[in-house]
């Protein structure tokens, strides 16, 4: 099941369309770039809750990050396709960052997906204790050990 459907994403692409005759994104490329945005949510999130992501609370959370993902995705492409290079446009670079954070805030536990299922595994030690410049400080593991 994806996170989001094509009507979610084409939403945020206000006057824009999609279809055979327009020729620049297909209606099958929304639903394949969907796909694409879902498999890159889940690799993210892996390590912190069993994948797919269940629980109505957080499929909620989940289908904004799916959305505004894939919404900057077909704006990249587009661009690409008028501009003939990989520039982002404006509302494409605010609707990816607005995914990146909400993932990032999940990963680093300022959000937390309340009816989801934790895994047991985690890539991050965390201190509980923030830097001068806001961010969640980590704890500094060495391995001095050769296997």
């Amino acid at each position: 099941m994806a996170y989001s459907v094509y009507t979610d994403v084409t939403k945020l692409l206000l006057g824009m369309s999609f279809s055979e005759s327009t020729g620049k994104i297909l209606t099958g490329d929304i639903t394949n770039i969907i796909v694409d945005v879902d498999n890159w949510i889940d690799a993210m999130l892996s390590n912190y809750y069993s994948v797919p992501i269940t629980g109505t609370e957080s499929l909620l959370i989940i289908k904004i990050i799916s959305k505004y993902a894939a919404a900057a995705e077909v704006l990249r492409r587009v661009t690409a396709g008028i501009q003939g290079t990989k520039t982002d446009n404006k509302t494409g670079k605010e609707y990816q960052k607005r995914a990146d954070d909400m993932l990032s805030a999940i990963q680093i536990g300022t959000m937390e997906l309340t009816d989801a299922t934790k895994t047991n595994a985690s890539n991050i030690v965390r201190t509980g204790k923030y830097d001068a410049t806001g961010e969640l400080r980590t704890a500094k593991i060495k391995i001095d050990e050769v296997f």
